[in-house]
């Protein structure tokens, strides 16, 4: 039966959206019991499943195909986003007698981890790559692929490596179907959204924490002033004291040598001028305008500037 142009157009939307609403489940993630993220599943899996000796293990559909995602510690950066996922897939394929039988990029997945990432203040700033491994287990009798997800955070001038992972897997005997499931697989995984709670709720604690660590860096830059500051005054004062304590030894060195040389350090009170004086009279007179012109005498009654010459003024030395 056709449906006229009029009516498909008001209808099929809407038909659209329950179809996929039937395809599909949404399939929420928390964190610290907090809804996080949410992915888009079909509907015939089962999720949150337990596989033994498969921790990995997420969502599984009564076909025998299982959905895997995880997540590996940070790390920090020290070697290349590519051969740090192939040094992991070495280890994992000796331990799991697994053979690899095709390796290549994603391009689209990395795409879409990096625009789900960018909100998250925390990884402003950092470089991803996917990698897919298809891989075939003769011993479990499964084939599938493995999706290593690998982002390099800035994480202020400390690089670190955080590494996803995701993995589909089916029986051997579904071979046939490898393909459109795996194409399945690559759907869900671009099918993640954050939570925009969880979002603000970690940007809050990002934003605390470089307040944190401004405000100790700050405190930390006050100090170092500080004690420069300190160091700076103590320096001072002990060049301070050994110039007074080098003052004082000339000027004792001085006195010295003056007494031997019957010589006195005097000052004209009037002017601040200071003259080196010979011999040990009572009264020592000095012509402030020319000091070669100079008067020593014992007696108190004399007066130089009495009947002197024009331009002779003479100062009494103290």
């Amino acid at each position: 039966m056709k449906i006229p142009g009029l009516v498909c157009f008001l209808l099929c939307p809407l038909l659209t959206s329950v179809a996929l609403a039937d395809k599909y489940q949404v399939v929420t993630l928390k964190d610290s019991g907090v809804n996080s993220s949410y992915w888009h599943v079909p509907s015939n899996f089962k999720c949150f499943i337990k596989v033994p000796d498969d921790p990995t293990a997420f969502c599984k559909n009564p076909d025998g195909v299982v959905y895997h995602r995880g997540a590996l510690k940070s790390s920090p950066y020290t070697i290349g986003p590519e051969q740090l996922v192939n040094n992991i897939v070495e280890q994992t394929t000796a331990q799991n007698k697994a053979v690899v039988t095709r390796r290549y990029r994603v391009p689209e997945i990395t795409q879409h981890q990096l625009q789900l990432d960018s909100q998250l203040l925390y990884k402003q700033g950092q470089q991803a790559a996917s990698y897919a491994f298809d891989f075939e287990d003769q011993e479990e009798k499964t084939i599938g692929t493995a999706v290593f997800v690998v982002g390099v955070i800035p994480n202020n001038g400390a690089p670190m490596s955080m590494v996803d992972y995701y993995g589909v897997s089916i029986p051997a005997s579904r071979r046939n179907a490898f393909k459109e499931i795996r194409d399945e697989f690559f759907r869900f995984v671009r099918s993640s959204k954050y939570d925009p709670a969880y979002v603000q709720g970690l940007n809050s604690q990002h934003m605390q924490f470089l307040n944190n660590k401004n405000a100790r860096q700050r405190a930390f830059n006050m100090r170092q002033q500080q004690i420069h500051q300190n160091n700076m005054d103590t320096s001072d004062r002990s060049f301070k004291a050994w110039q007074d304590r080098n003052a004082a030894s000339d000027r004792s060195q001085q006195q010295y040598v003056d007494s031997i040389h019957e010589r006195r350090q005097m000052t004209d009170p009037n002017t601040g001028t200071q003259y080196q004086v010979e011999g040990y009279h009572d009264y020592n007179y000095v012509n402030p305008n020319d000091s070669s012109m100079s008067i020593q005498t014992d007696d108190a009654l004399y007066d130089p500037n009495v009947n002197t010459n024009q331009g002779e003024n003479y100062n009494l030395l103290e």
